[in-house]
């Protein structure tokens, strides 16, 4: 049995091909579990594959296409990394400004490992502190993003961890803001 301290907290999960499977997963059950409702969008048709090294792919059905997603629909976005989901989203125009709709309205963003990649063409990052993978620093800093070496950082509403390592961190950081946000908003308390 879940808790109810995300009820009503809608989540899009912006992913592709190629995404980190553990990277999706585990959040997302952690987030279902405490009552959001989440869904994955993607501009794949049916399903996206993900990849876990250990295990194999596995396909995750999507629940609504990009083409028709509205950020305004959502009070969060979750982006997880996986290289190839990652390179597929950022050469998608929708997907980028699907992204970067939710920095600018300020809505919680939560990226993990190479997800962090999918707002840097929308220029969101310029000034904000984040994490990431070491291979990505560099591009962020060009970016004028602060990149430091934590497991998790929350920059107000942008929450980033590094990868794979940090998927615990990462899932309790998110909870705890979206729950916050929660219980201050009547809007998200309506919804539930």
């Amino acid at each position: 049995m879940g808790s109810s301290k995300l009820q009503g907290v809608r989540i899009a999960i912006l992913v592709s091909d190629g995404f980190e499977e553990l990277e999706l997963l585990e959040p997302r059950q952690a987030f279902d579990r405490d009552g959001a409702a989440t869904f994955v969008v993607s501009p794949a048709k049916n399903k996206v594959v993900g990849m876990n090294q250990e295990h194999g792919k596995k396909e995750v059905p999507v629940d609504i296409p990009l083409r028709t997603a509205r950020p305004e629909d959502f009070h969060a976005l979750f982006l997880p990394g996986g290289g190839r989901n990652v390179e597929h989203l950022v050469k998608n125009s929708k997907a980028v400004q699907f992204a970067e709709d939710f920095v600018v309205a300020s809505k919680p963003v939560a990226a993990i490992g190479e997800g962090i990649a999918v707002l840097i063409p929308g220029g969101t990052l310029r000034n904000r502190k984040v994490t990431c993978p070491v291979f990505l620093q560099e591009a962020l800093r060009k970016e004028g993003a602060g990149s430091v070496d934590q497991d998790v950082v929350c920059d107000s509403t942008l929450i980033t961890a590094r990868g794979l390592e940090d998927i615990s961190a990462f899932t309790h950081a998110v909870t705890r803001i979206l729950a916050d946000l929660r219980s201050h908003s009547s809007e998200m308390r309506r919804s539930a």
